[in-house]
């Protein structure tokens, strides 16, 4: 049964990604190149459109999936901005969950630190193109000489600010895919605090909003094939507000930040 509802819920977002997601893609790229729209508006637009609509595309999956979310701690005010947005990362279904919870308090123009090679993706490299997002990786052969990931973060952090927007961070650096032998933390990994202390930096006043999403039955480095991990669960999310952090103080509040995690996602759901 598991099965089939995992084949069915695939399919609805194929479809809707296919016949909905790309064909208003299309459609935006075209009235924003008529419009000759100014790169700081393509930027605004495309970012949000990303929110939108993967987290359209979560509430056309979710019931055929019987995926649910249930929010818990401090709702973040609807609208303000800019603020950064943390969360832990242990499953791929996390990322259209990410939108949805982003949508749920108006953060659509949120920016994001992604790996470059998404760019290249069939389909998806279009949704990772002209909007603001750091693309960042680890194969400095790959970067241009004397830039850095901490620089393209940097610059990225810098006009999110400049144009009001939010950004948001994995501060693990990429999914967790359970403890390395003799780690600390059982349920998230360690901070990689380079892109956030960036971003600290370049969006000094920004608040802090962080996300731990704890997934009933835990699913620590899950694919979407993995269908128990996420067929038919409910994902709890918390919610936690925080003030601004000085780029000095980065590593510090990631590890506090994680600790707090680790303690959440210890119990049961």
């Amino acid at each position: 049964m598991q099965r089939l509802r995992a084949v069915a819920a695939l399919l609805t977002f194929g479809l809707f990604f296919g016949l909905v997601i790309v064909p208003s893609f299309l459609v935006l790229r075209t009235w924003l190149k008529i419009r000759r729209a100014s790169p700081k508006d393509v930027r605004r637009a495309l970012a949000s459109f990303n929110i939108r609509y993967w987290a359209y595309a979560f509430q056309a999956v979710s019931p055929v999936a019987g995926l649910k979310v249930r929010f818990t701690g401090d709702w973040p005010c609807y609208g303000s901005s800019p603020r950064l947005f943390l969360s832990n990362h242990c499953n791929l279904a996390d990322a259209v969950v990410y939108a949805y919870c982003l949508a749920s308090v108006g953060a659509y123009n949120t920016r994001m630190i992604a790996k470059a090679d998404l760019q290249s993706w069939p389909l998806i490299g279009w949704f990772a193109c002209d909007n603001g997002y750091a693309m960042v990786t680890r194969d400095r052969s790959k970067r241009a000489q004397g830039e850095s990931d901490f620089d393209v973060v940097r610059t990225a952090g810098a006009l999110a600010y400049a144009e009001g927007a939010n950004f948001g961070v994995f501060p693990e650096g990429s999914r967790f895919r359970g403890p390395k032998p003799g780690a600390r933390r059982q349920h998230v990994g360690d901070p990689k605090p380079g892109g956030f202390a960036a971003l600290c930096e370049t969006m000094p006043c920004a608040h802090i909003v962080v996300m731990t999403f704890k997934w009933e039955g835990g699913s620590g480095g899950a694919t979407l094939g993995a269908i128990n991990s996420w067929i038919g669960k409910t994902v709890e999310v918390h919610w936690k507000r925080e003030r601004s952090v000085e780029a000095q103080q980065a590593l510090p509040f990631l590890e506090r930040t994680l600790d707090e995690m680790e303690a959440r996602l210890a119990s049961a759901i």
